[in-house]
């Protein structure tokens, strides 16, 4: 590197870029673990549940663990109604995300964020429900 100071210099951004990155990640997992280890138990057995009810287009199921009535397009859903938006709601890119998605704790509720959705979770009479969906601006 001698008598090259612009590849010194090259190299010694690439070097702190790549270190902001692997700090990045790190903080990233260390966040995602965390807030997994905080979970209620309850809620991660639901998620678990849910997410392959999803996966599966197990819809009987999804509707099932799903507050009634369902708010879609400014209009209360019943049960029979939500069956026929489920596939607006649970699109293909929807599924895909649930197969990897990490909740995140939001007080006493669970967030999920895919496919440009955020899908809110909390307890109603005691158990865990999908509440309500809206757009991730």
């Amino acid at each position: 590197m001698r008598g090259r100071p612009h590849m010194k210099n090259a190299l010694c951004g690439l070097v702190a870029g790549l270190a902001l990155v692997v700090t990045l990640l790190l903080t990233t997992s260390v966040t995602l673990a965390a807030q997994t280890k905080n979970a209620d138990p309850a809620f991660l057995k639901f998620w678990s549940n849910f997410r392959t009810a999803v996966m599966k287009n197990d819809k009987e199921t999804v509707v099932s663990m799903t507050k009634l009535p369902f708010l879609f397009d400014n209009q209360e859903r019943s049960r029979s109604e939500f069956l026929k938006i489920y596939d607006q709601l649970f699109t293909r890119k929807v599924k895909r995300c649930f197969a990897t998605a990490k909740p995140l704790r939001e007080g006493d509720n669970y967030d999920v964020f895919c496919a440009g959705l955020i899908f809110y979770f909390g307890k109603v009479d005691g158990e865990y429900k999908l509440l309500e969906f809206g757009v991730d601006d």
